[in-house]
């Protein structure tokens, strides 16, 4: 794949070195100049900056378009918030059909008149984006927990619907949060978690502000890029009760290795450390330094955890799981790990959804009772 874009950014660059030099050289002719040997230094000019394109023209413009890139894809952008039927119970949605939305539906600016969910809300991180989230309280009585739940990137509020409604089973209000760049929330520069930990700050003072959930215990949740976002942040969240992170990132470098150059080999070995440069210079953040599992380790001792993972995910493997696992710093009878065979990357609750509830019911019932975990 980066091979092939690579193919085509020295290609166009090159293309534009000789369609500027054929300009130039119509110019010279209607101005009755004739310079001997033009088309020798142009193309040998041409030739010498092929390595420029392909050590920093190409990686920058890889870059550039991964950072621009990182938002909810076309099929779940109108996704405009959880349903819940008239007995109570969540209307689980599904993905939409690409065929169904228009081409420019991820840079079109949000319809003033577009129908808001009546669990809509919205509240700003401490540097000014603005952040959509969903708040739903549970079915028939007061809640007994708050919880604030992180999707994935490239996703949204509704990946994440289903957590969302075994939490609210549970007797938990539930926040589903939008991360900047996704949703409807606002667009800023993508950060692989640093500046996206300060959403579930404010989703965390959102729900805080709130008199009948300001003393309530706190979950926070988070999958694949909000496991990141949810750890880096959960250490500066006082009181907080329990952390569930599913497909847990423990090093952002690391997953990029091995997405870019696993299996797929999305990125040749070679090109790699140029692309990660420029994916760092672009996001104004260092890939390498961002270690979720190094900032779980700042817990404190008194929070709950659960760590999933599946065992056929190539991007968190179940070694990851277990060195997110390993740095929370709780004794051994406060946190769990749960490895599902045969689940991929952030699927575990798809494949083994009864097995997901129970984990989610041993998990509420020892923050909250037993009376109120069932």
């Amino acid at each position: 794949m980066y091979v092939q874009f690579l193919g085509w950014v020295v290609g166009i660059a090159t293309g534009i070195v000789l369609i500027l030099a054929l300009i130039v050289r119509v110019g010279m002719l209607l101005a009755r100049r004739s310079p001997k040997r033009y088309w020798l230094p142009v193309l040998g000019l041409a030739l010498i900056l092929v390595p420029l394109h392909v050590f920093v023209t190409a990686p920058n413009a890889a870059a550039w378009l991964a950072i621009r890139m990182a938002r909810t894809r076309g099929d779940e952008i109108f996704y405009v918030g959880p349903r819940i039927g008239a007995d109570g119970r969540w209307i689980l949605q599904e993905r939409r059909s690409w065929r169904d939305v228009p081409a420019d539906a991820e840079t079109a600016p949000r319809d003033p008149n577009e129908v808001k969910s009546e669990f809509e809300v919205n509240f700003t991180a401490q540097d000014g984006v603005l952040l959509r989230g969903f708040l739903v309280p549970p079915p028939s009585r007061a809640p007994k927990f708050v919880a604030v739940l992180t999707h994935g990137l490239w996703r949204g509020a509704l990946e994440i619907e289903t957590v969302g409604a075994m939490f609210r089973d549970l007797g938990g209000t539930v926040l589903l949060l939008e991360l900047r760049n996704h949703g409807r929330s606002q667009h800023a520069t993508f950060t692989f978690g640093v500046d996206e930990s300060h959403d579930v700050l404010a989703a965390v003072a959102f729900v805080r502000a709130r008199p009948e959930l300001r003393d309530l215990p706190l979950v926070l949740f988070g999958v694949s890029l909000g496991s990141a976002a949810t750890a880096l942040a959960a250490p500066r969240v006082e009181r907080l009760a329990g952390i569930v992170l599913d497909a847990p990132i423990d090093s952002v470098g690391a997953v990029a290795d091995r997405m870019v150059t696993g299996r797929r080999r999305l990125v040749p070995q070679w090109a790699w450390s140029d692309l990660k440069r420029a994916l760092s210079t672009w996001s104004g953040t260092s890939i390498d330094e961002i270690a979720p599992k190094r900032e779980l380790t700042r817990l404190s001792s008194d929070v709950r955890a659960l760590v999933i993972g599946g065992a056929d995910d190539a991007r968190c493997p179940p070694e990851a799981a277990q060195a997110v696992f390993d740095a929370i710093p709780c004794s051994a009878d406060r946190k769990v790990l749960w490895i599902e065979p045969d689940a991929d990357h952030g699927k575990v609750w798809h494949d083994a959804p009864d097995r997901y509830r129970e984990h989610l019911r041993a998990f509420v019932t020892a923050i909250v009772g037993p009376e109120h975990g069932s």
